[in-house]
């Protein structure tokens, strides 16, 4: 199983300056040269040195606006930088709707504050703060040669999260996701390393966690017939778990879902599922699912009758619980879900 702990962000070990100034020539040498070959290779390509823009960001603010913008994945501008005691701001940071569903996002500030160093990926590591839709959000970040890690955890003391920085508040994330929802998501563990495109992940883990969610009274449309549902009062879901991590990196990654959980024994709706996904890193959407688990639905369920003839009736029922197993990709396969056999 691929090893899931995180960046070496501290280096405790490293009581000798002489060490942490060594490690600070290497890196800034090999960057350095790194990115002038990089640079000089594409010139060459071109057949012509690019022409000189008046104006144009330069040195490392340049780098940095070029390097984001050419991400395919999910393309970020901002419009300067500006430096701190210990590191840098990014101001009017405009995050691509490719990465958001056509929904703009845009983070006033993102503050990086230089943390330590990293030997995977090899380079610096910084904390990063910002602030969106006024939810405080934080996370650890290391860059370099090998590509970039992201960690965020939230341990619990006492059964409770006490870093709210770390938290998802579900309300402020309007127009993001396709369902209203209310409550909080702590992520208790998220560890991302890939490389700098994000077309290869070597490492991802994720335990998030909920114990309030709530379904408000909305309108919506289930999958897959896109069929209208109406929930006339608040639904108290409670419980909500993501376990799992990658069983295989690279191009094709492979993810172990060890538990998708939603609800609890007093909740109007319960589910759990488990099972493996491969990732389609390019069109996400469209990754293979192979997953078993199992629905309930309460007496009280908004228009469970409707939802029985329409979409569960053609699953086994064991003590009240539908039990379906997705396989395939797409919409597709949720279209062609069944009992399993």
């Amino acid at each position: 199983m691929t090893e899931t702990s995180k960046p070496d962000y501290s280096l405790n070990f490293l009581k000798n300056p002489k060490w942490i100034l060594g490690l600070v020539a290497l890196f800034a040498v090999t960057f350095l040269s790194n990115f002038s070959f990089l640079e000089s290779s594409s010139s060459k390509t071109a057949g012509a040195q690019a022409p000189v823009v008046v104006g144009e960001s330069s040195g490392l603010e340049g780098m940095l606006k070029k390097q984001l913008a050419a991400n395919r994945a999910c393309p970020v501008k901002f419009d300067r930088l500006s430096y701190t005691f210990i590191g840098m701001q990014l101001h009017n940071v405009k995050v691509s709707p490719i990465c958001t569903k056509g929904v703009p996002v845009l983070l006033k500030t993102v503050t990086l504050s230089l943390s330590g160093f990293s030997f995977s990926p090899f380079g610096p590591a910084f904390n990063v703060e910002t602030l969106f839709n006024g939810m405080p959000l934080e996370a650890d970040l290391a860059i370099g040669l090998g590509g970039i890690a992201v960690v965020m955890e939230n341990q619990a003391a006492g059964g409770t999260f006490e870093e709210p920085e770390k938290k998802i508040v579900l309300s402020k994330l309007a127009g993001l996701i396709p369902v209203k929802l209310n409550g909080d998501l702590y992520i208790s563990n998220l560890h991302l390393k890939s490389d700098m495109a994000f077309s290869e992940v070597e490492i991802l883990s994720v335990n998030i966690v909920s114990k309030n969610i709530v379904i408000p009274a909305q309108t919506m449309t289930l999958p897959p017939m896109g069929l209208p549902f109406t929930i006339n009062e608040s639904l108290n879901i409670n419980n909500f778990l993501i376990l799992g991590e990658l069983t295989q990196g690279g191009k094709r990654p492979k993810f172990k879902l060890s538990r998708f959980t939603i609800g609890d024994d007093q909740s109007p709706l319960r589910s759990e599922f488990k099972g493996s996904i491969d990732i389609n890193l390019m069109r996400p959407p469209l990754s293979g699912l192979n997953l078993k688990g199992e629905i309930k639905l309460a007496d009280d369920f908004p228009q469970k009758e409707l939802l029985h003839n329409l979409i569960l009736q053609k699953f086994d029922n064991k003590d009240g619980f539908y039990q379906i197993q997705i396989k395939g990709s797409g919409l597709a396969a949720l279209m062609n879900a069944s009992s399993p056999r």
